[in-house]
């Protein structure tokens, strides 16, 4: 047996099966959704992945995500896996892992019939854009003069939508990936016969609401959170996983199954 195979087992058995508590916003398609009692989506087939490879196991705990300090700062949970882009704000609060997905831009949203808001200059002025707590948006927003920030803690991503359509936000700052489940009619995600969109069809909740405005930026993409309470050792061999699934092509495998080429 190599020194390296030794090497690799006795991390393993080191690890001695631990099991952790991962905090996730359950709905923001496709990473993670409800489906037959349980939860599934490109950050669940992640999460078994590196289980398998490291010697864990883990629970779900469905939550707003709406202090990642003060989840990192007690134990409360062992890690956030919930799409949360690398930022220069929260790099100097939380501790992020290897990012397991590139996202590309933020779009705008608004009513379709606000004919008043046509871009980010002048007419969105006094307006009040709403982006998810936690989020690479609300950092964005903050840099834009004179608009009213809110950051939005409902749990589901369709809450945000209904915030937009009922008018308590005149424009909503979104990952291009979600909303592109959001603005598109008929998309499925891996073989799911009725995913949200088709939800959000039923109820009419698309017919007007429209992409305005779209902000590209070079964001090092989604990562985990981790907890404080985390042990070096496994956060280390959570990250070196996770570049391996790029070489492999488990990564590149996982964004065809959930259609984000």
């Amino acid at each position: 047996m190599s020194k390296v195979i030794f090497s690799l087992m006795l991390f393993i058995l080191s690890l001695n099966a631990q099991h952790l508590r991962v905090w996730m916003n359950v709905g923001y398609q496709p990473f993670s959704m409800p489906k037959d009692g349980k939860t599934a989506g490109y950050e669940i087939d992640l999460l078994n992945e590196l289980a398998k490879k490291l010697n864990f196991t883990y629970e779900i705990v469905d939550t707003k995500l709406e202090s990642l300090e003060h989840m990192a700062d007690s134990n409360l949970a062992d890690m956030v896996v919930s799409s949360i882009n690398v930022s220069e704000e929260l790099k100097s609060v939380v501790e992020f892992s290897t990012p397991y997905y590139k996202n590309t831009s933020t779009v705008f949203l608004k009513r379709k019939n606000d004919e008043s808001i046509k871009d980010l200059n002048e007419t969105i002025k006094g307006k009040i854009v709403g982006a998810f707590k936690n989020r690479y948006q609300v950092g964005l927003l903050h840099k834009i003069p004179d608009i009213i920030v809110k950051e939005l803690t409902v749990k589901k991503g369709i809450g945000a939508i209904i915030e937009l359509k009922t008018a308590q936000v005149d424009v909503l700052a979104l990952d291009r990936t979600l909303a592109n489940i959001y603005t598109k009619k008929g998309r499925t995600v891996s073989g799911y016969s009725k995913n949200v969109v088709g939800f959000l069809d039923d109820l009419g909740l698309n017919d007007d609401i429209e992409v305005f405005y779209e902000d590209k930026f070079d964001s090092e993409g989604y990562a985990i959170v981790f907890g404080n309470s985390m042990k070096t050792e496994l956060k280390d061999g959570i990250n070196k996983a996770i570049l391996d699934m790029y070489e492999d092509g488990t990564i590149k495998k996982l964004i065809k199954k959930y259609r984000l080429e």
